[in-house]
């Protein structure tokens, strides 16, 4: 009974882990957005700075597309670690 009060537990750890993971990847991801966009106001219009900030921009805006996708795969991980670490299969 206790192994299994023990997995329950390293289960439970790895779901916070996973969440804890999703939350700091999302803090991040804005944090980015919001610096790079407050860096490209304070420069030149059209200079060589201003011009290589907004290509950064350009390239950070398809991020937010995958979030979706990300969090179904760290789910999908979790669920499967789940299971393994119950031996279902």
């Amino acid at each position: 009974m206790k192994k299994l009060e023990k997995k329950g537990n390293m289960a439970i750890g790895l779901i916070i882990s996973l969440i804890a993971g999703l939350v700091v990847l999302a803090i991040y991801l804005s944090v980015g957005f919001s610096v790079t966009e407050q860096l490209q106001g304070t420069q030149t219009a059209n200079g060589v700075a201003y011009n290589a900030t907004g290509e950064v921009i350009g390239a950070m805006d398809d991020i937010p597309a995958w979030i979706p996708v990300i969090v179904v795969v760290v789910v999908a991980v979790g669920i499967i670690a789940l299971l393994k670490m119950f031996k279902v299969f």
